[in-house]
């Protein structure tokens, strides 16, 4: 009866750690957030609703084919300290392209404004990123991990032109906005001053 009775316990004391985590990485109004470490400070991803994508045609490698470049703006919270990051997938049709083109350096340009998209120094995770933000457009996909501060962010959101340039070999090849609002980055910024 006493080994029935101590699995009970244990199985009760698991299923309250379930739930307490569960609870911490529950969704809020700005998209996901959960816990990436349970051995330290809770970090919290907060992300805006919508994605933009970039793309570029490809015609000469087939019917349809185009590039791509997913950009999300996110917030991660790591015990009251907060880094603005884009979550970038670079992607395409083909998937062979996606592999072989994504050492270019990729830059949004925004009504004439260069803003070069440089790696962050760290994986995901230990930038306290636990899980993806955004599922992966391809099997094939690179994932960009991007350090962005809020003044560049709010002139994303205001600019009226935005592409992205990718350039390697001295040549670069323009992505034209191909999904997204650039309205939900103001929206996503007022919901982090609303949320602090």
């Amino acid at each position: 009866m006493r080994p029935a009775l101590g699995h009970s316990i244990q199985r009760l004391i698991l299923l309250s750690a379930a739930l307490t985590l569960g609870g911490c990485a529950a969704r809020d109004g700005l998209g996901t957030a959960g816990i990436t470490d349970p051995n330290r400070a809770a970090s919290f991803v907060a992300r805006a609703d919508r994605e933009f994508v970039f793309a570029r045609e490809r015609p000469e490698l087939a019917a349809y084919a185009r590039d791509y470049l997913t950009v999300l703006p996110i917030d991660v919270n790591g015990a009251g300290k907060h880094q603005l990051y884009l979550y970038c997938y670079i992607w395409s049709t083909i998937d062979k392209r996606a592999l072989e083109e994504s050492d270019g350096q990729f830059q949004l340009v925004a009504d004439g404004r260069q803003i070069v998209l440089r790696p962050a120094q760290g994986s995901p995770q230990e930038l306290g990123i636990d899980r993806p933000p955004l599922p992966s457009p391809s099997r094939t996909a690179t994932t960009l991990l991007v350090p962005i501060d809020r003044e560049r962010l709010e002139f994303l959101g205001a600019a009226q032109n935005v592409f992205v340039l990718r350039t390697a070999d001295g040549l670069s090849e323009r992505f034209e906005l191909w999904k997204g609002r650039r309205s939900s980055m103001r929206e996503f910024l007022h919901s982090l001053d609303a949320a602090h």
